[in-house]
């Protein structure tokens, strides 16, 4: 998917709080492989989506891909 250019996401962290990412730091995702197949990206939203996940915990490394899940 396409990064939108010159926004400021406003996200909510339970532990951190808020967070302001600029999506001009983000790279765009390719959701789709070249043979069809999706990407991780894609895959694990459906995933959690279908299982009703609300709420995600996560390693502070990952706190950079918030923005992506978003």
């Amino acid at each position: 998917f396409l990064t939108p250019p010159d926004e400021k996401l406003q996200l909510n962290d339970i532990v951190r709080g808020s967070m302001e990412i600029d999506t001009n730091i983000l790279d765009d995702k390719v959701l789709f492989k070249s043979d069809g197949m999706p990407t991780y990206h894609l895959a694990n939203i459906v995933d959690d989506h279908l299982m009703e996940i609300t709420h995600v915990i996560r390693g502070e490394e990952w706190l950079p891909s918030l923005a992506l899940h978003k």
